[in-house]
């Protein structure tokens, strides 16, 4: 039977069937072809009791279809949708119009886009990751999930749609609320075509052992025609600055294209350089697929590149510390802006190799505040069937700009990517670089259950180099390891270099993980070979342990205590140093931070630290700290305050006791400021930057009053929602800026809930149009609206009741007419700053003027000439 759209019959017998709308016959039926089922394929009970046939074709190949139930937070809807299964790892997609109708949301398309209405806001779904199956739109559940904030997963055993919402489902989507797009409505707001929409600027000062260091790093960049720019440059004063990257980046539906300087690695078993010249990434796919990891200076994602550039968010002022295979290889101190970044890392052994950051407090060493995983996955390198992505590039090896030589080497390279079927992906690259041809060829296989395997062997200089990696990870059996051999001479290498690693283990449960490790490693400056066991125990929820060995063989130990919500308590050991330490969280702002640590060629140190956290802008954090070690004694001395959203200052004094072990303690002082903002509309907010070449954009944005207002407001705090859901609140001035978002339109606008009672938005809100790159400027222009009141009564003290109250503009025309309560009290609101006439209707005679300027105006009262009668007034 194969699958139509509309009303075709087979399509709606089926659909009949599995809701249940039966009739005798169809029950007849149903029964005999389960139990001939049953009886044909017993150990297929799960499966689908009506699978469904397509012609259409999915990366070569057409997808397993049937018709799924679907149950939304444990309640049956008795409601079914088609659903396809196709990938390598059998995704499951579901028809994206059956999935809406079922839950109750209304699904509607703006600008190529699918919009979903939720009782919590509005979802947008991009056309690349939607796949059409004889016209119907199908989605992954994942995907789904992701933009609905929900679970949607696939469950075999039920062979039914699992959902669980985060909304309540008593309540009807409050339709009202939600902002429909008209149709092909056009943006109100267009995004910049050529701009400067960023700057962040980092400045650093360190006086130590009596030398004084400074150095300026500065990203500008923006939109330019339908790309969008980026400029680096360094500038240690003393010399002249150097433009470190400058790009250009261009994306479209299936390629991208980059004019510029960057570095490129293309493989681990390649040499890394780097390249000024033009390139260009295509696929026949959605590009999109390859660049929403990518990793800076990437033009798509590669997970094998030889040379990547890690970033990530740590505490600022502290130390972040890059580690390979648990080896410290390198360490940079974090930005005021919690921004660390190591820049073209040369991995010395494929996507298995382990990659951490580990981040430390100031004056906080051994026990990491966080660790974050960096480490690829090799199976990110199996493609979907059908699949190919090529890059390739054409210019010079080095700076073009900065290199003074001239005289460049021409420099060119081009690697594929093809998957014939899902479970296999072929890969090959050639570079030529310095004069020297480098070649490289290798598959990608998924064994299904058995794991993942990859193969590659390269050619250079007559010499020959190959790695083979392996992974696989089950629900308790996991594996991973690789080996790789380099000759003598390899892109310059001393000696050969063999490195054989494999680790195998077993997850007991949630709290027992033990692994066996071995590697046995060989090169020019080291030899060793080991092979040793690996243990993670988790006795509690509070409580982690871990002991494994690190690169050499050596054992690192590492405890995680949480002992309740305000105290932890952290130990780490390795063979050259142990460290344990208690943190306290005093308060919301407030930390208090005691450390042992011990270093074989050091001693030991003592230190304890009290930091207070800055408690937005313009508030002071700062930290107190004393440190004694090896009869030495030291502290700490810290101070950070943001002036404005954006720009940011911190002076800091540190005398470590383990600098005086071979002699006299030195201080340290450092100044470090932060300025990271973005440019719209000729305004700045706080900044969105970010290096990865990622195509996304910004909305910047103010609240704007009269200005003879604008200090009469406080304008901070106020929502902004996008597609009716909260994204940012205003800051100081009324200033916001909304980042990373896809390029497309987006309904901007205010929480008038937030706003001062007196200001009123000229316009509700505004379709803005994101570019990639780029930050579009939004500006909520207000008015503001006042009033007066009194009371009407007579030369007695008696109110007037019911009486008509005439409120005229300077020019006598009539603007509003109210009666007065049963008091005499009257109220009229919403005036512009003016001045106003006050008349009583019944005597035209009797008026005054109101002057409405900064405020509410009350006591505005009339005198009538009519006597009432009125119990006396106390």
């Amino acid at each position: 039977m194969a699958l139509q759209l509309g009303n075709n019959a087979e399509t709606n017998t089926a659909r009949n069937i599995t809701r249940g709308e039966r009739n005798g016959k169809c029950v007849s039926l149903a029964f005999t072809c389960f139990l001939l089922i049953f009886l044909l394929f017993p150990f297929q009970t799960s499966k689908a009791l009506l699978l469904l046939e397509t012609d259409t074709l999915w990366d070569g190949a057409a997808p397993e279809l049937a018709i799924s139930s679907i149950i939304l937070n444990g309640q049956d809807l008795r409601s079914d949708a088609v659903v396809a299964f196709s990938g390598p790892g059998k995704e499951t997609y579901i028809d994206l119009a059956e999935f809406t109708q079922a839950l109750g949301l209304e699904l509607s398309e703006h600008e190529n886009h699918y919009l979903i209405e939720t009782p919590i806001g509005f979802a947008t779904l991009a056309p690349h990751v939607l796949r059409q199956l004889d016209g119907r739109a199908m989605v992954e559940l994942s995907v789904l999930g992701r933009h609905l904030a929900s679970d949607v997963v696939f469950d075999a055993s039920e062979y039914a749609v699992q959902v669980d919402v985060p909304w309540p489902l008593d309540e009807p989507v409050p339709s009202a609320e939600i902002v429909r797009p008209s149709g092909a409505a056009e943006s109100d707001i267009d995004a910049p075509t050529a701009s400067v929409s960023f700057v962040r600027t980092e400045y650093l000062q360190r006086f130590e052992n009596g030398s004084d260091t400074s150095s300026i790093v500065s990203d500008v960049g923006g939109s330019l025609f339908d790309g969008y720019w980026q400029v680096r440059v360094r500038d240690y004063l003393e010399n002249d600055p150097c433009i470190e990257v400058y790009i250009w980046l261009q994306s479209g539906r299936q390629h991208r294209f980059l004019l510029g300087n960057q570095t490129v690695g293309l493989d681990p078993l390649l040499q890394g350089f780097e390249f000024t010249g033009a390139q260009a990434a295509w696929t026949n796919r959605p590009i999109s697929l390859f660049t929403d990891s990518v990793q800076a200076e990437q033009i798509i994602t590669n997970q094998n590149g030889s040379i990547r550039t890690f970033t990530g968010q740590g505490p600022p002022g502290g130390r972040a510390e890059l580690r390979i295979e648990g080896v410290p290889v390198a360490s940079t101190i974090i930005a005021l802006d919690g921004r660390f970044e190591f820049r073209d890392v040369e991995l010395p052994s494929g996507n298995i190799v382990n990659v951490e950051a580990w981040l430390f407090e100031r004056g906080s060493e051994g026990v990491p505040a966080d660790v974050l995983d960096f480490s690829g996955y090799a199976t990110n390198r199996v493609l979907p069937a059908g699949t190919f992505l090529l890059q390739s590039g054409a210019g010079v090896d080095g700076n073009l700009i900065e290199d003074s030589r001239g005289g460049l080497d021409a420099t060119g390279f081009v690697s594929g990517r093809y998957a014939p079927w899902d479970e296999v992906t072929f890969n090959t690259a050639y570079q030529h670089v310095q004069g020297r041809d480098a070649a490289l060829t290798g598959a990608s296989v998924s064994l299904g259950s058995l794991g993942f395997i990859s193969g590659q062997i390269a050619h250079a200089d007559g010499e020959q180099a190959w790695r083979v990696e392996a992974e696989n990870r089950q629900r308790h059996w996991f594996w991973r390891g690789f080996a790789q051999s380099q000759p003598d001479g390899w892109f310059d290498r001393t000696g050969d270099l063999d490195d054989v690693f494999a680790e195998l283990g077993y997850r007991f449960n949630d709290q027992w993980q033990l692994s066996l490790v071995g590697r046995d490693f060989s090169s020019a400056d080291d030899d060793f070979e080991y092979l040793l066991p690996a243990l993670q125990w988790r006795p509690s929820q509070s409580l982690l342990l871990i002991a494994r060995p690190d690169f050499d063989g050596d054992y690192t130990g590492q405890a995680y205590w949480r002992v309740d919500k305000d105290n932890s308590i952290n130990a780490f050991a390795n063979q050259d140093e142990s460290s344990v330490q208690w943190l306290n969280r005093v308060n919301g702002r407030d930390t208090l931070m005691v450390q042992v640590l011990d270093r074989d060629n050091l001693g030991q140190r003592i230190s304890t630290v009290y930091r207070r956290a800055p408690g937005g802008l313009r508030s002071l954090g700062w930290g107190l700290g004393v440190l004694f070690g090896e009869g030495e004694l030291g502290y700490l001395a810290q101070a950070d305050y943001e002036f404005i959203p954006g720009l940011r200052a911190r002076a800091e004094a540190f005398r470590d006791p383990f600098s005086g072990v071979f002699g006299v303690a030195e201080t340290v002082v450092s100044l470090s400021v932060v300025a990271n903002f973005n440019i719209a509309g000729g305004r700045i907010s706080r900044g969105s930057f970010r290096r990865e070449l990622l195509d996304r954009g910004n909305i910047s944005g103010a609240i704007d009053v009269p200005d003879a207002f604008d200090d009469r407001f406080d304008l901070a705090g106020v929502a902004v929602m996008v597609n009716n859901q909260v994204r940012t609140r205003t800051e100081d001035g009324g200033r916001f800026t909304i980042p990373f978002l896809d390029p497309g339109i987006y309904r901007v606008r205010l929480d008038l809930d937030g706003l001062p009672l007196e200001l009123r938005p000229k316009q509700d809100g505004f379709w803005v149009e994101v570019a990639a790159g780029s930050a579009s400027f939004v500006r909520f222009d207000t008015d503001v609206l006042l009033g007066f009141a009194g009371q009407i009564r007579d030369e007695q003290g008696c109110p007037l009741v019911a009486q008509s109250v005439d409120i005229l503009s300077q020019q006598g025309e009539l603007i509003s007419q109210v009666k007065t309560s049963d008091f005499g009290y009257y109220r009229v609101d919403n005036l512009a700053p003016d001045t106003y006439r006050l008349r009583l209707s019944a005597e035209p005679e009797n008026q005054r003027d109101v002057v409405l300027t900064n405020d509410f105006q009350f006591n505005q009262d009339l005198i009538s000439g009519q006597l009432q009668h009125c119990e006396p007034q106390s």
